[in-house]
């Protein structure tokens, strides 16, 4: 699938915290993103540094991302980008261009960890920087009806 700048990121009725455990965010299998356990393992992106070029990782708007190929959970996944050096971090992508450019960079393959939860606060999504979830501006990034906190545990 191909996404298109400023297309609604996520998949169709996500995030949705589906059995109340779902508090981090991943490009699903076709491009568009979902909310998922942070206990699952899934491939991840690390970014951006800007100035930090090594085998392996990719230039993307002036900064250099890293996509493992290696399955970890959030918490290992952020933790493996924040050993790569310091202020590095699971990527943020926060513009509709972005989200498009690293998913392209992924193979078009899912599922891949990106720095985005509602960990803090049921239907309040961050990035791992701590900026809010803006993500179209002007747009409403939500599906109707959501985020609606379904079956009381949706995170």
């Amino acid at each position: 699938a191909t996404l298109v700048p400023g297309e609604n990121p996520w998949e169709k009725h996500e995030p949705n915290d589906w059995g109340s455990g779902e508090d981090c965010a991943h490009y699903g299998r076709n491009g568009k993103w979902n909310d998922n356990s942070c206990n699952r393992k899934f491939r991840y992106i690390c970014g951006p540094m800007p100035a930090f070029c090594q085998d392996g990782f990719e230039l993307v708007e002036g900064g250099y991302y890293k996509f493992s190929k290696e399955e970890k959970t959030f918490d290992e996944a952020r933790a493996a980008c924040q050993g790569i050096a310091e202020g590095y971090d699971l990527a943020v992508p926060n513009s509709p261009d972005l989200v498009a450019l690293l998913w392209k960079l992924t193979g078009q393959t899912g599922n891949w960890w990106i720095g985005l939860h509602d960990l803090d606060e049921e239907g309040n999504f961050e990035w791992v920087n701590g900026a809010p979830a803006t993500l179209v501006p002007g747009e409403n990034p939500w599906e109707k009806h959501e985020p609606n906190d379904w079956g009381s545990g949706e995170d």
